[in-house]
C-alpha cells in the first residue's frame, strides 16, 4: 500500500513537473513572439527614418525624426500588443466566449446588397452595424477619377444598367440621384453607335452576322443567314421537350436530359451543328460559353444576345454614390447606427444565441463583436473563407461546388484623339473578340482636361474601355508588373497598370482592327476583380455549375444554420441581373423576417 501511495505521489509529481514545464515554455514563446515582433517594429522603425532622412532631409545640417513618424511607429507598437491580447476569440473554444455587448444585426459588406439592407433596416429600432473589409465602401459598385478628368467617373465594377431595372431605377428615383445615357458623344460627326465581332481572324459588323458569305463559320442550312440571338431561338425551339417552359430548371431536351445538367456549351453542341455553336460562342464572350456554365441559369440572361447599345443608362455622379447615400441616410437615423471599415471578417462562434464575430481590423488586430442577427451580404467564395464550423459541413461544402466564380479584368485607356471615329466610323460602339480582348467599348469625348496634352490643341479626352475575362486574366496580371505605363499623372497605384500590360492590349486592338498605327494613349488605369487580385478588394463575377438547381442551392444558403440567425443575402444567390437581384434579395427578406 506504501508503494502504491508513493507511486502515485511520483505521478502526481511527474504530473505537476511536466504542467510546470508546458507553462513556462508556453511563455517563453510568448515572451520570443513579443520580442520578435519588437524587433520588426524597430527595424521598420529604422528603415522609415532613414528612408524619410534620404528624401526630405537636408544631411549636411543634420535632420530630426518626424513626429509623425514615430506617432506611425508608437501605433505599430501599440497594434502588436492588441494583436496579442485579442488572438483569442479565434482559437478558443466556445464555453470560454462571452458577450459583454450585443449589437442586434451585424451586416458583412458595403456593396448594394449590404448598403441597401442597411437603408431597409434603419428605422426599425434596431442598433444596426455594417462592417467592409477595405478601405472604401461599395463593393462592385467602384467609381474612379483621374486627375484632370475629375468630372468624368470611370466604372470599375457595375457600370450600366435598363429601363428592365425596375426596382433599381426606383430606388434611385427614391434617392434623388441623377441618371444620364451610359454612354454619348458630342463629336461634330457623331453617328449611330456601331458594333464589331473579331472571330477566327477576320472583323465584321453586327449587321453582317446575319450574312453567312461574310463571316468564317460554316453553318447548316437551316442555321445560315441568322443572327446568334436567332439561332438561339432555333435552338430552342429543335431541341426542347416543350419549347414553351418557362421554368428553366424543370425544361428537357429531347433526349431526355435535362437542361440543369447541362453547361451551356454542352447544350450548344446538342441543339445545333458544332460550327454553329462556336459561332453563337464567340459572338458573345462575355456571357461565358467557353466555360461551359449551367445552361438552365444562363439561358434566359442571352434571350437578346447583342442589346442596343443607346438604351444604357448610368448614374452621373457614379455608381458608387448609390451605396454612399444608402450608407449616410442609414448612419443619420440613428446614433445607434455605425460602419466600420478596414474590418474582415475572419472567424464567427455561436455563444448562446448570439454569435461572436472576429475581425481582422486594418490587417493588423483582431476584434470581437457580438450580434443576435448576422446577415452576410459578401460573394459565397468569401463566404466560404469565414471559419465558421457550421458552414463548413459536408452538406455546405457541396453547395459551395454549384458556384462558378468569374474574375475579370477592366482597363480603361485614354486618348488625345478618337482614331475609331476616323477609321471606324463610329463616335460610340462596341466590338468583341474571340482573342484575349473579350469587349471593348468606345465611349466617346469627354470634358476638357487639366492635363498638359501631347498636342497642345488638343482639349479634350477619348475614352476606350477593355474588358479581359477568365483564364486571360492571369496572363494580363502576369505582364503587370514592373515600370508604370505613365507616371507623376496622380492616377492611384492600385489602378496603375504597366506599360507591358498597356502595350500588349494595345497590340490586340490593333490585330482586332488591322490599324498598325494607333496612336497609344495619354493614360490607361485597370482593375481586376479576382479572388487572386492583388489589391483584394473582392471577387469578381459568379455563376453557376452544370448538374444544380440554382433555387434548391438558395433554400440551403438563404438561412444555412437551423436555429441561427444567419442570412447569406446577395447577387451570387439572385439568379438574375446583379443589381436588380440585390434589391429584390434584400426586399424579401426583411419582409419575411421584420414584417
Amino acid at each position: 500500500m506504501q508503494e502504491l501511495v508513493e507511486d502515485t505521489s511520483s505521478v502526481k509529481s511527474s504530473l505537476f513537473k511536466q504542467r510546470c514545464m508546458h507553462r513556462t515554455r508556453s511563455f517563453w514563446m510568448l515572451y520570443l513572439a513579443i520580442l520578435i515582433c519588437c524587433i520588426v517594429g524597430l527595424v521598420v522603425f529604422v528603415g522609415t527614418w532613414f528612408g524619410h532622412k534620404q528624401k526630405d532631409c537636408d544631411c549636411s545640417r543634420g535632420s530630426k525624426i518626424d513626429l509623425k513618424t514615430w506617432e506611425g511607429t508608437k501605433q505599430g507598437f501599440q497594434n502588436i500588443t492588441r494583436l496579442i491580447q485579442n488572438l483569442g476569440p479565434i482559437t478558443r473554444d466556445d464555453s470560454e466566449a462571452s458577450c459583454k455587448e450585443v449589437i442586434d444585426i451585424a451586416i458583412i459588406g458595403t456593396g448594394l446588397t449590404g448598403s441597401y439592407a442597411a437603408y431597409r433596416l434603419r428605422n426599425f429600432n434596431k442598433k444596426v452595424t455594417v462592417f467592409e473589409q477595405n478601405k472604401r465602401i461599395g463593393g462592385r459598385m467602384y467609381t474612379v477619377r483621374m486627375p484632370g478628368l475629375e468630372d468624368v467617373p470611370l466604372e470599375l465594377g457595375m457600370r450600366r444598367m435598363t429601363l428592365k431595372f425596375k426596382n433599381l431605377d426606383k430606388l434611385i428615383g427614391e434617392l434623388d440621384l441623377k441618371k444620364r445615357e451610359w454612354s454619348k458623344s458630342d463629336l461634330a460627326n457623331a453617328s449611330k453607335p456601331k458594333s464589331f465581332h473579331h472571330f477566327r481572324g477576320i472583323t465584321v459588323q453586327e449587321a453582317d452576322l446575319k450574312n453567312s458569305l461574310k463571316i468564317p463559320y460554316h453553318l447548316a442550312d437551316n442555321e445560315k443567314n441568322k443572327s446568334p440571338t436567332e439561332i438561339l431561338q432555333l435552338m430552342r425551339m429543335m431541341c426542347f421537350a416543350d419549347p414553351n417552359v418557362t421554368d428553366y430548371t424543370q425544361a428537357s431536351i429531347k433526349n431526355g436530359r435535362k437542361l440543369y445538367q447541362l453547361g451551356m456549351l454542352e447544350y450548344m453542341l446538342n441543339c445545333a451543328s458544332t460550327e454553329a455553336a462556336m459561332f453563337v460562342k464567340d459572338s458573345a464572350p462575355l456571357y461565358g460559353f467557353e466555360q461551359n456554365v449551367n445552361a438552365a441559369t444562363q439561358l434566359p440572361a442571352v434571350k437578346t444576345l447583342h442589346e442596343a447599345f443607346d438604351k444604357f443608362q448610368t448614374l452621373t455622379d457614379g455608381w458608387d454614390t448609390l451605396p454612399k447615400t444608402l450608407l449616410d441616410k442609414f448612419e443619420k437615423e440613428s446614433k445607434r447606427h455605425k460602419v466600420m471599415q478596414q474590418y474582415k471578417l475572419k472567424a464567427m462562434r455561436n455563444v448562446g444565441q448570439q454569435h461572436l464575430l472576429s475581425f481582422e481590423v486594418n490587417r493588423t488586430w483582431v476584434e470581437s463583436v457580438c450580434a443576435k442577427k448576422v446577415l452576410l451580404a459578401i460573394p459565397l467564395p468569401a463566404v466560404k473563407e469565414v471559419d465558421y464550423p457550421n458552414l463548413h459541413t459536408k452538406e455546405f461544402q457541396q453547395g459551395f461546388l454549384a458556384i462558378h466564380p468569374i474574375s475579370y479584368l477592366i482597363m480603361y485607356l485614354v486618348f488625345e484623339n478618337a482614331w475609331w471615329e476616323e477609321h471606324l466610323n463610329t463616335s460610340v460602339g462596341h466590338a468583341t473578340s474571340d482573342g484575349i480582348i473579350s469587349s471593348i467599348y468606345f465611349l466617346g469625348k469627354y470634358a476638357k482636361s487639366n492635363w498638359k496634352a501631347t498636342n497642345p490643341s488638343a482639349d479634350q479626352r477619348y475614352i476606350v474601355s477593355v474588358f479581359v475575362f477568365n483564364e486571360n486574366v492571369k496572363l494580363v496580371r502576369d505582364m503587370n508588373i514592373g515600370t508604370p505605363y505613365k507616371e507623376n499623372l496622380g492616377i492611384p497605384e492600385e489602378v496603375t497598370p504597366s506599360r507591358t500590360a498597356v502595350q500588349y492590349i494595345m497590340k490586340e486592338i490593333k490585330t482586332m482592327f488591322a490599324l498598325p498605327n494607333i496612336t497609344d494613349p495619354y493614360a490607361a488605369l485597370n482593375f481586376e476583380w479576382s479572388r487572386h487580385a492583388a489589391n483584394d478588394q473582392g471577387f469578381g463575377g459568379v455563376n453557376w455549375n452544370p448538374g444544380y438547381k440554382w433555387k434548391d442551392v438558395i433554400a440551403k444558403f438563404r438561412k444555412p444554420v437551423n436555429g441561427r440567425d444567419v442570412f447569406i443575402l446577395g447577387n451570387t444567390l439572385v439568379g438574375t441581373t446583379i443589381a436588380e437581384g440585390c434589391i429584390k434579395d434584400v426586399d424579401n427578406f426583411v419582409r419575411t423576417y421584420f414584417p
